[in-house]
C-alpha cells in the first residue's frame, strides 16, 4: 500500500491512503446532553503536517478499540473533506474522515514522526484571535495558581468549572476549564509547566481562555518548549502571583467580597448621575421586552438607536419633559405595538451567562408586512432609564 504524506492529500470523492500517528484522541460530545458525536483526533506524519481526524458516531463502534492514541497506524480508504469554519484544531484546512471501508494497522513506531506537536500561541499572537474562532488556540506556561473545583448554572443545568492561571511571557492568562475538562489539572499541577491544547480566547482586562471538547493537557513535557516557559518564569515559579481581590478563595469568599447594600450601591448611581448632571450629560438607555412567535427576549436601546425610534435627543427631552410626572414620555410609549428587526450585538455576557438579554446595535424599519418563516418582535413593555 502506497501512503501519501498529509500534505498531498485533497478534499474530493477518491479515496486515500495514509501513515501517521494519532497524537490526541477525544470524544466530542454535545454541551447540552453529553451525548457522543464523534471521535476525534490529531494525526502527524513524518513531515510534521497535523490534520485532525473524525470518527462518526456510525462507526465508533468499529474503531475505537482499535485506535490508540500515541501509536503509529496506516490508515487506508479515507476521504478528506474541507474543515468547518470554526473551531479547527490544528491549522489546517482539511479533515480526514473514516469510513465504513477504512482500515488501519498499527505498525512499528518511528522517531522520524513526532510524538508531541503543538502551535503554541505567545500573549501577543493570542490578540488576533481574541473573539475569532476559526482556531482553536494552543498555549505553554508555568501553572502559577490552580483553582477549586466549582459548579456554575448554564442554560444546560449545573456544570463543574475550575479557573487556573497560566504564568506567560510574564502576564496572567485565566484558563477555565469546563466539565469532565476539570480533571485536567489539580494541586499537583502548580508551578509546573503545563501544555493547554484547543482553547477559544477572549479578554476581560487580560487574555481569559476557555476549554473545548478537544482541549488536552500535557506536564512538563520534554519539548524544548517546557524548558523555554520555565526560564522565563523562572522568578515567579516560587511564589503565589497576584490574584484580584473578587477571584479568590470559593464562591462563597468572592460573594462576601466589596459587599455593599442596595442603599449604598443606589448612593454610589446617584453620585454619578449627579457628575453626569453637571457636565450636562444626558443619555438614553430603553430597555425593551420584545417577542416573536417563538419567544420573547429583553434587549437594550443606547443613544444613537433611541433617537432613531424616537425622533428626539435626549436632551431635548429632558428639557421638555414634566419632572414632577413619573409617567414614560408619549413618545417613548409609542414604540409599544410596533413591529421592527432588530439587529443585536452578542457580548462575552450572552455566551457565558446564556440569559436572552441583548443590546440592540441597530434597528430596520419595515415598508411592508415581513414575508419571513417568523414574524418580526415586537415591542411589548418598555422601561426608561435616565
Amino acid at each position: 500500500m502506497v501512503s501519501k504524506t498529509l500534505s498531498e492529500i485533497r478534499p474530493g470523492k477518491e479515496l486515500w491512503n495514509i501513515k501517521a500517528r494519532v497524537t490526541r484522541l477525544w470524544n466530542a460530545t454535545l454541551l447540552s446532553s453529553g451525548e457522543q458525536l464523534s471521535l476525534d483526533m490529531i494525526l502527524i506524519d513524518q513531515e510534521g503536517t497535523m490534520m485532525h481526524g473524525v470518527i462518526n458516531k456510525a462507526y465508533m463502534d468499529k474503531f475505537k478499540p482499535l485506535i490508540e492514541e500515541g501509536n503509529v497506524y496506516t490508515i487506508a480508504n479515507v476521504r478528506i473533506t474541507p474543515a468547518a469554519q470554526k473551531y479547527r484544531p490544528v491549522v489546517n484546512d482539511r479533515i480526514v474522515n473514516f469510513l465504513p471501508t477504512t482500515t488501519l494497522k498499527t505498525v512499528k513506531d518511528t522517531e522520524d514522526i513526532p510524538k508531541y506537536s503543538f502551535n503554541f500561541m505567545s500573549t501577543d499572537m493570542l490578540s488576533s484571535r481574541i473573539n475569532v474562532d476559526m482556531y482553536l488556540s494552543d498555549v505553554i506556561g508555568v501553572a502559577a495558581h490552580i483553582g477549586p473545583i466549582e459548579e456554575t448554572r448554564t442554560n444546560f443545568g449545573f456544570t463543574k468549572i475550575r479557573d487556573i492561571v497560566l504564568l506567560m511571557d510574564d502576564h496572567e492568562v485565566k484558563v477555565r476549564f469546563w466539565g469532565d475538562k476539570v480533571e485536567e489539572v489539580d494541586d499537583e499541577t502548580k508551578s509546573h509547566v503545563i501544555a493547554i491544547t484547543s482553547t477559544t480566547v477572549r479578554k476581560f482586562g487580560r487574555y481569559s481562555l476557555s476549554s473545548t471538547n478537544a482541549t488536552k493537557v500535557y506536564v512538563d513535557l520534554p519539548i524544548p518548549e517546557t524548558k523555554d516557559a520555565h526560564d522565563s518564569s523562572i522568578d515567579n515559579i516560587v511564589k503565589e502571583i497576584h490574584i484580584e481581590d473578587h477571584l479568590k478563595g470559593t464562591l462563597q469568599d468572592q460573594m462576601q467580597y466589596n459587599r455593599r447594600t442596595l442603599e449604598e450601591l443606589n448612593l454610589i448611581l446617584f453620585e454619578a448621575s449627579n457628575q453626569d448632571k453637571e457636565n450636562n450629560v444626558c443619555r438614553f438607555k430603553i430597555k425593551l421586552q420584545i417577542s416573536d412567535p417563538t419567544t420573547s427576549a429583553s434587549c437594550v436601546l443606547f443613544d444613537k438607536e433611541a433617537e432613531m425610534i424616537i425622533n428626539e435627543s435626549a436632551d431635548s427631552m429632558i428639557s421638555s419633559a414634566d419632572h414632577d410626572s413619573k409617567e414614560v414620555p408619549e413618545s417613548i410609549q409609542k414604540i409599544c405595538g410596533q413591529t421592527l428587526i432588530f439587529q443585536f450585538r452578542l457580548t462575552e455576557y450572552n455566551l457565558t451567562s446564556f440569559r436572552p438579554d441583548y443590546t440592540v446595535s441597530k434597528i430596520f424599519f419595515l415598508k411592508e408586512k415581513s414575508s419571513s418563516r417568523i414574524g418580526m418582535q415586537s415591542v411589548k413593555k418598555v422601561t426608561l432609564y435616565y
